[in-house]
């Protein structure tokens, strides 16, 4: 399930203006009601924080039971966050002509290329993309505007080898080029950071230094499971860090609060930020993952105008969960075959802080209780993983989904990208994507998944720019 952020502000409230619980409550509305003595909420004499349910089959009128949420996106990694999950949202992202996506101005300027925000919905101005919630924050839309402005460059590269290509197979063929470079980025530098090298390893999910992966499987489900969409799949949120830095290049350093930005994407353009941005992803340590989150994602998350307060992004975690019937935190140790809780004493080697055993005590009446969102973030990281061990099960098992149930994936004989191809696929790497998409950016860690260091040297960007070669697709076409 990937949530439209957008959907969640164009339904009645659930909360009043005075944080208090609307009555009646609407069937979409499951909100969290705060105890009187919150440490935050209490200052605001708030006890209800909105939270409402992830559409479902019930809402489009079928009687299917049990009731299941709705995708709106695909399962797949083919950057449909980018591209669109349907014939209708594609074609709001297509400029038609020269194979590119929409842009924000017509000039053909990739330094300040950003996608169109003409063909959005209401109240999400920013929908050129194929997902209303790139306007979530700057730090998404920033994400989303490295893969928009590759997208372009890749059509500019594959005009340039094939002159004669028409405004649709330019378009395609960079669409398919910039999925398959997602892909490799994803298996082959991403999914080492997330979970380490060994856990990919056992979960075979790496790629192949030369010919073809014949691993697809018709029998395996690319499906997005609930455990990954409302839990494991979330586990970087206490990494995002609540302020950052702009400024020309950091000479002249502004900082702006995460809690001011959401939904304010006008910030982002008129402080041209995007550099800066992806400057402090690529040379900044993030935040661990642990049970930590920025008060700006657990006190002032999407904060309605005029309101000095906003949601709590971890008590929505655990509602969600709940809302999708996710099993215990225990069942899930054993499911992943880690050792079984018998009692609370059992987690003493498992939860990086003792005092958080007693918490856990304290709020829940059995080990069988414990919700996977609270003990997730609690546990130790698992050797090589920034997350713990039943995280590391869980994106582990999903990633095989995606990858071994997708007969589309880059390297099975499937996808149909020759060897050539594939080669220059496989040599892709996202410090170059990131370089393309930013011409100002002059250096980046060689593995922009991590900062600069003794193993990881900086490179000149001009340099790595100049070893993507399309020569294998001119004329594929016939």
């Amino acid at each position: 399930m990937k949530i439209h952020w957008c959907l969640l502000i164009l339904i009645d409230a659930c909360c009043d203006k005075d944080g208090k619980p609307v009555d009646p409550m609407p069937y979409e509305c499951l909100p969290t009601i705060m105890p009187k003595d919150d440490e935050f909420y209490s200052k605001f004499g708030v006890t209800c924080v909105d939270f409402q349910r992830s559409t479902n089959t019930r809402c489009v009128g079928c009687s299917l039971k049990p009731i299941r949420q709705i995708n709106h996106q695909t399962a797949f990694l083919d950057l449909s966050i980018l591209y669109g999950s349907s014939k209708e949202r594609a074609v709001a992202t297509r400029a038609f002509w020269g194979g590119f996506l929409q842009r924000e101005n017509n000039r053909d300027n990739s330094f300040q290329e950003y996608p169109a925000r003409n063909s959005g919905a209401k109240n999400c101005p920013y929908g050129g993309l194929g997902d209303y919630r790139i306007s979530l924050n700057p730090e998404i839309f920033s994400m989303n505007t490295v893969f928009f402005r590759f997208h372009n460059h890749m059509a500019r590269q594959l005009k340039k080898i094939n002159r004669h290509w028409n405004d649709k197979l330019l378009y395609l063929y960079a669409r398919r080029i910039c999925v398959a470079m997602y892909q490799n980025v994803f298996f082959s530098e991403y999914i080492h950071t997330l979970i380490g090298v060994d856990a990919a390893l056992n979960y075979n999910l790496y790629t192949l230094e030369s010919g073809y992966d014949d691993g697809y499987n018709e029998n395996i489900s690319p499906q997005t499971f609930h455990e990954y969409t409302t839990t494991a799949g979330r586990s970087g949120h206490s990494m995002v860090r609540g302020s950052f830095q702009y400024g020309e290049k950091f000479e002249r350093p502004q900082t702006y609060r995460l809690r001011d930005v959401y939904f304010q994407l006008d910030f982002f353009l008129k402080k041209n930020v995007f550099f800066d941005i992806i400057h402090t992803y690529a040379f900044e340590q993030c935040n661990k993952q642990d049970k930590f989150h920025s008060e700006d994602m657990d006190s002032f998350a999407f904060p309605v105008p005029e309101m000095t307060y906003g949601g709590d992004l971890s008590a929505l975690g655990i509602d969600r969960g709940r809302e999708f019937g996710l099993q215990s935190y225990n069942s899930y140790r054993k499911l992943c075959r880690i050792p079984e809780l018998t009692s609370f004493d059992d987690l003493a080697n498992d939860i990086v802080n003792p005092e958080d055993v007693e918490k856990l005590k304290s709020l829940y009446k059995s080990v069988e209780d414990i919700d996977l969102y609270v003990a997730g973030f609690m546990e130790k990281p698992y050797p090589g993983s920034t997350v713990g061990p039943t995280f590391t099960c869980l994106l582990g098992a999903q990633f095989q989904h995606w990858k071994f149930g997708d007969r589309k994936y880059f390297e099975f004989p499937t996808a149909k990208f020759t060897e050539n191809q594939l080669k220059v696929i496989r040599e892709t790497t996202f410090a170059q994507i990131i370089c393309i998409a930013n011409p100002g950016m002059e250096l980046i860690p060689k593995n922009a998944f991590h900062i600069e260091s003794d193993w990881n040297p900086k490179v000149r960007c001009d340099d790595i720019i100049q070893q993507i070669d399309l020569t294998p697709w001119k004329d594929e076409y016939k």
